[in-house]
């Protein structure tokens, strides 16, 4: 029996929701704590310190003031704008294309769809990507279908069709290790320059700190080293402490317990917010470390499968499926 109904915007704009910028947390911290770090090297040395120029030595009160400016501006201010550009387009999406009323229909072997614009019929095989979502399930870029529009037992069949091997996932999660020293290679790899010259910006710093120090006098020299070191510590450690952050805030879901489930076809993956099928052909290239599995969706953003949810044998059938599949990095 063939299904009518309309998709609302709210629907629309939940299956793009991972579009959507996010405020980063941990980006505002590690700007923060170089801003607490800066400001108080200059009370110390403007105030505890004989500098030679208070002058010289207050502008490091302004910059933390500066840095705190910057930080907030980016979690408050930037992000939510760009978030809302980004939703006022998707609207205009939906207002565009998306308002028609659709005709759904499904069996073991297809769907078919039908709208003003134009009807189709999609054989499940040929559904490269597959997401069910709290409200919809989408099926790759031509269908969207709400699930308040149909009765239990066909959701249930719709979703063993569109995501084969869900109730058989493995259960597994990312370890912050796992996740920790894949980010960090992945991140120097992509931005070696970058990460280079906010290394040396750090020792410049650490630098121009210990030159005050060396022709400083006072009580609160002490400070200004404990101050540099701390500076040169973050520096070299930098990259741990963001990503610390960021697992614990913005990648909370890493942290809770996934599933699993691979096959000749494609990788499905289950969580409490999410389940998707993905096939291989939805994925340009992997990439293989020590300590996991990276499915990469595009030239930045990958899928982390950790080694240690997989057997010795799963491990050797997964590599065998993914050589014969996608193109090694």
């Amino acid at each position: 029996m063939s299904i009518r109904y309309t998709i609302s915007c709210d629907e629309f704009l939940e299956c793009c929701e991972d579009r959507l910028p996010k405020p980063s947390v941990a980006s505002f911290v590690a700007m923060l704590l170089i801003a607490i770090a800066t400001g108080v090297f200059g009370v110390v040395l403007t105030y505890a310190v004989d500098p030679g120029s208070k002058l010289l030595a207050s502008t490091f009160c302004w910059l933390s003031i500066v840095l705190l400016g910057m930080a907030l501006w980016d979690l408050k201010i930037r992000s939510r704008q760009c978030r809302d550009r980004l939703v006022k387009e998707y609207r205009a999406i939906h207002d565009r294309l998306l308002k028609d009323e659709f005709t759904f229909d499904f069996d073991s072997h297809r769907f078919t769809f039908e709208s003003a614009k134009g009807k189709g019929e999609v054989p499940w095989e040929g559904v490269l990507r597959a997401v069910e979502m709290q409200n919809v399930i989408a099926l790759g870029n031509a269908m969207i279908v709400p699930k308040r529009v149909l009765e239990a037992g066909e959701l249930e069949k719709l979703r063993q069709l569109a995501i084969p091997g869900a109730s058989k996932a493995c259960l597994f999660h990312v370890g912050f290790v796992d996740y920790v020293l894949t980010e960090t290679a992945s991140l120097w790899r992509r931005h070696p320059f970058l990460m280079t010259e906010a290394h040396a910006g750090g020792l410049l710093f650490f630098c121009l700190i210990s030159f005050q120090m060396l022709y400083s006098t006072g009580p609160g020299v002490k400070w200004g080293w404990m101050i540099a070191f701390a500076f040169l510590f973050l520096t070299i450690t930098g990259q741990f402490w963001y990503f610390l952050i960021k697992y614990r805030t913005t990648h909370v879901e890493l942290r809770l317990p996934r599933g699993v489930e691979f096959s000749a076809r494609g990788l499905t993956m289950t969580s409490a917010r999410v389940d998707w099928f993905g096939a291989w052909q939805t994925f340009p290239k992997f990439r293989e470390t020590r300590r996991a599995f990276l499915l990469y969706i595009d030239p930045k953003r990958y899928h982390l499968l950790p080694k240690a949810c997989l057997t010795q044998e799963q491990q050797t059938a997964f590599r065998q499926i993914l050589e014969a599949k996608l193109v090694r990095e």
